[in-house]
């Protein structure tokens, strides 16, 4: 049995992402949730579609609530295909999100992933892949990085000395404050170059103002690439810029970079946090489900146990039932040859004793019966057994003679 402890949530977030077009369900997306905050947006969890486009985030106050303990979040999503943004809903945000279950659908332009098992380039795919040829501008960062050469060159040149050490070519397409708008520009362009970037210039100086020493020193930290938020110090000659360097920021002080990466850094400790919550609740599930199946054990041995004994129990029974019945089967048997023998005495006794004398011997056993276990042995008329068997002697004879003596035949007598 696989048990999950669900973990009850402040807000739980339902939601499906679809293609416009067609309304069906985008597989395979990253969601992210946000809450819009005053000063940085706070991340409320990830998720990723499944095969329908669904996906569920559950999170409560503690992701949000770090100044206002009372305050409900703004709710906005950014949607994410291979890391790459593809759907933004930060300007409408859904103020006040209440809580419990909210039923959320995104819409995104793109059309939606083929199903698994289709291994191939789309259209879609191809067109995106010769716009981003086209887009791309190589012969700007060739021209970037000639132009940023050649400003370097002539810098070198002005001072009569060695070249700087430490230059950083960009190999992209160009970014920030392009060097053609700057350097060999009047001072005005470079500076609107320079504010349309939002890099702000400090200063202008003549190239002359320089000594060999601050030349060579301002060619080694010539800055390889400009971002918002710095500041420069122009070197003009005759009214042209012929290059500029970077201003060196206070003590203590972040450049919008720096503030980004650390920004950046913070809401990937908010996802990992997320991630330690979600593996501290399925070890409480596992723990939960091991001390289940823990007991479930025990009591299964238990059982067991119990069963093996009434077995055992059973079995001693059941030795001793066929004990018994060896032993009653061995008693039939002798009974049986006991009655045996005794059918051939009472056969054999038949045989040699006369059936009057077996009647006497029943009437005397019946008697012995009546008396109490004594046999008469005086026999008939009061006499002992040796009379008794004179007796018996005479009357045959007797009756023998007299019988002999009926039935003989007189002699005839002859005519006298």
């Amino acid at each position: 049995m696989s048990t999950r402890l669900r973990v009850q949530r402040e807000y739980i977030l339902d939601g499906v992402v679809v293609e416009r077009l067609t309304q069906r369900g985008v597989r395979g997306v990253r969601v992210d949730a946000w809450d819009r905050d005053v000063r940085y947006p706070d991340l409320l969890g990830q998720a990723v579609t499944d095969e329908q486009g669904r996906f569920a985030i559950a999170f409560d106050g503690t992701y949000f609530r770090d100044y206002d303990p009372e305050r409900a979040p703004d709710l906005f999503f950014r949607v994410y295909r291979d890391d790459v943004e593809v759907l933004s809903t930060f300007d409408r945000p859904q103020k006040n999100l209440q809580r419990g279950t909210t039923q959320v659908r995104l819409e995104l332009d793109e059309p939606a992933l083929p199903p698994l098992g289709k291994d191939r380039v789309s259209a879609a795919q191809a067109i995106k892949a010769i716009d981003w040829w086209q887009a791309s501008d190589f012969r700007g960062v060739f021209r970037q990085g000639k132009d940023k050469a050649t400003s370097v060159g002539t810098l070198t040149a002005l001072v009569a000395t060695r070249a700087f050490e430490r230059f950083d070519f960009e190999p992209v397409k160009p970014s920030g404050a392009q060097e053609r708008d700057i350097v060999n520009q009047d001072q005005d362009s470079a500076r609107r170059a320079l504010a349309r970037n939002e890099v702000e210039v400090t200063g202008v100086k003549p190239v002359s103002a320089l000594s060999s020493r601050e030349g060579l020193k301002t060619a080694a930290g010539y800055p390889a690439r400009l971002r918002p938020g710095d500041k420069v110090t122009l070197y003009e000659e005759s009214g042209v810029v012929r290059f500029y360097t970077r201003d060196a920021q206070p003590e203590g002080a972040a450049d919008s970079a720096t503030v980004e990466r650390i920004d950046g850094d913070v809401q990937a400790m908010k996802a990992r946090m997320l991630g330690v919550d979600d593996l501290r609740v399925e070890l409480a599930n596992v723990r939960a489900t091991s001390d289940e199946a823990t007991a479930r054990a025990a009591e299964e041995a238990e059982r067991s146990r119990e069963h093996d004994e009434e077995l055992e129990r059973v079995r001693r029974e059941l030795d001793e039932v066929r004990q018994a019945s060896a032993t009653k089967d061995a008693e039939i048997e002798k009974l049986k040859r006991d009655l045996t023998i005794v059918r051939g005495a009472q056969d054999d006794l038949a045989t040699r004793i006369p059936l009057d004398r077996l009647r006497a011997l029943e009437l005397a056993i019946e008697r012995l019966n009546r008396g109490g276990g004594r046999i008469d042995r005086t026999g008939p008329g009061g006499m002992g057994p040796s009379a008794a068997r004179s007796a018996g002697k005479s009357k045959a004879k007797k009756g023998a003679t007299k019988k002999s003596s009926g039935t003989r035949k007189r002699p005839r007598r002859g005519p006298e």
